[in-house]
């Protein structure tokens, strides 16, 4: 191969069981959980910066705002499923919700899934994705879908990409 060719990645054949997991209603974490069982999260970062101006936009933000960028991999059994990537603006961080600032380890979905005043606005699918892993870990391709939440109006923007493993085990 050249030099700065891109490398070719062998498309993910979609079995029939991943339609479920790519439209899954609830927590991604507990269906994984119910599954395979035993479920680590893995934090590879939390951090706040600037998001991305196309995500303020998916969130209904009219400019580019301030935010805590998180990013996990779900794994089982040292099979990582899913890459996880998460954008929760400042002005969705206040009052009660202050302590998602340092959410850590802890699965997101779960406590999305069960306050009350939380609503998923929006599910879609984007099919596949070729993914840039963080940590140097080079490139993945993923099929993936994201998801908005508002919490208490405030919204949180979430993408999730079955990684190969996942794919080919459902």
């Amino acid at each position: 191969m050249l030099a700065g060719a891109p490398r070719r990645l062998h498309r993910l054949k979609q079995p029939r069981g991943i339609r479920q997991w790519l439209y899954h209603p609830g927590s991604l974490t507990q269906a994984l959980r119910d599954q395979f069982g035993d479920i680590q999260v893995e934090k590879l970062q939390q951090q706040c910066s600037l998001l991305p101006f196309q995500d303020c936009i998916k969130m209904g933000l009219r400019s580019r705002q301030m935010g805590i960028e998180r990013e996990v991999f779900l794994q089982h059994q040292g099979l990582f499923l899913v890459y996880a990537k998460t954008f929760m603006p400042m002005t969705t961080l206040v009052g009660e919700n202050r302590h998602m600032r340092y959410w850590d380890t802890k699965p997101l979905g779960h406590y999305l899934f069960t306050n009350p005043r939380v609503v998923r606005s929006c599910l879609s699918v984007n099919g596949e994705v070729v993914l840039s892993l963080p940590s140097g870990q080079g490139e993945a391709l993923a099929l993936q879908r994201e998801s908005i939440f508002l919490l208490a109006g405030r919204p949180i923007l979430i993408y999730e990409n079955y990684l190969r493993p996942m794919v080919e085990v459902v």
